[in-house]
């Protein structure tokens, strides 16, 4: 589901330049990860 979405909208938001699907992937995908760290303490325990 993730990468069709991708794939959607690296072909549609902008039409005149066709964006590799993984930069798309990267971008929607990449805060996720770094929303995951950041929520961690120091003892490893989330939240």
């Amino acid at each position: 589901m993730t990468m069709l979405a991708s794939d959607l909208l690296a072909r549609y938001t902008i039409p005149e330049t066709t964006l590799p699907v993984d930069v798309v992937t990267g971008v929607v995908g990449a805060p996720y990860p770094l929303w995951l760290l950041m929520r961690t303490d120091r003892s490893g325990a989330g939240g």
